[in-house]
């Protein structure tokens, strides 16, 4: 009996390192975002504090389709990243997108408005999302 309860002591005293250890390296978010913004280059703040990486919006969004890249842009080899920023309504709709920094080609600024305005999130507070896009062909495999 004493040792099944050193041993659950045991793996309970390792699952809290482990957890402790993956909350250390996770990084903090405030529990509501409400602003995110990128600067040009590529620094991230998140309610005004600044944070070491974009934050995962996973949770807070409920729909984040991609945005369609057409065939023949990619015939044409039309590459490029933008930012855009989402007007979030009360309701969690996308009430307006503006465009921070462009794609560099109007077909993909309408390609990536197109998909962000379908974008949906958990009701709350209005909230102001920066989002960056990127348009890239996969790299060209080369055979010896």
């Amino acid at each position: 009996m004493k040792r099944k309860l050193y041993l659950h002591r045991f793996v309970v005293a390792i699952a809290a390192a482990l957890i402790s250890s993956v909350d250390a390296q996770t990084p903090r978010y405030p529990a509501e975002i409400v602003k995110v913004t990128l600067d040009e280059h590529g620094n991230a703040t998140v309610n005004g504090v600044a944070v070491s990486h974009y934050p995962n919006l996973k949770g807070l969004f409920l729909g984040m389709p991609q945005p369609h890249y057409p065939p023949e842009l990619r015939l044409r080899r039309i590459t490029g990243s933008g930012i855009f920023t989402l007007y979030i309504d009360e309701s969690g709709k996308v009430a307006d997108v503006k465009i921070r920094k462009s794609t560099g080609h109007r077909e993909l600024d309408i390609q990536s408005i197109d998909a962000l305005r379908q974008y949906r999130t958990k009701s709350g507070p209005k909230r102001e999302i920066d989002i960056p896009i990127t348009y890239r062909l996969p790299e060209r495999q080369t055979y010896f």
